[in-house]
């Protein structure tokens, strides 16, 4: 039973959410359209709700028959070639050591990154002191997916600061540091 649902699975392709989304919005009016049309001109209530049904089947199987085309460009093939895993990604930066975006020196199979910092400010009641915590924040989203093995920060510049992998797939990669990263540079690299 598992391996004739599997092949069913494989033989449908995922659909763009934005099409169902779009599909069910054309469906949803055309279905108030009809109702407000037939309600002005037929005056029996059950050839108007026979008609309303008729009319909401009918476009629910042109949207089944529109999600399972194959010939559609706004769908993403199930085994789609390039998809294929690689061996590793990198990316390396020159941090500045104050509010700037760091500078993008190299990059391999790192499709897009952001930086965030999150600055928190909070008061010690006792001392009435204002405290200030930051937290630095590297999200990566890697071109093609990486084969997941090791995800290495380093620096030859300067002694990291505390830091934590949040996430790591074969997609993305967040890491957090805690507290401001110092002028030099970082390098983020995945390897088997």
């Amino acid at each position: 039973m598992e391996k004739r649902s599997r092949k069913l699975l494989q033989r449908f392709r995922l659909p763009n959410p934005g099409a169902i989304v779009h599909l069910l919005v054309v469906e949803a009016l055309v279905n108030v359209g009809w109702w407000m049309v037939t309600r002005w001109f037929v005056s029996d209530d059950f050839v108007h709700d026979l008609g309303f049904l008729v009319l909401s089947v009918a476009a629910l199987f042109a949207v089944a028959w529109y999600l399972t085309s194959k010939k559609r460009k706004d769908v993403i093939p199930v085994h789609q070639k390039g998809n294929e895993f690689v061996k590793d990604a990198w990316i390396r930066f020159h941090l500045y050591g104050d509010e700037r975006t760091p500078e993008r020196l190299e990059i391999e199979n790192v499709w897009r990154w952001y930086y965030l910092r999150l600055i928190a400010i909070g008061v010690d009641k006792k001392a009435g002191v204002k405290e200030q915590l930051l937290q630095t924040v590297f999200f990566l989203t890697f071109d093609r997916p990486v084969k997941i093995g090791t995800l290495e920060i380093s620096s030859p510049d300067f002694k990291l600061p505390r830091y934590e992998v949040k996430d790591f797939s074969s997609r993305s990669a967040i890491v957090v540091f805690s507290g401001p990263l110092p002028t030099g540079t970082l390098e983020m690299r995945v390897r088997q």
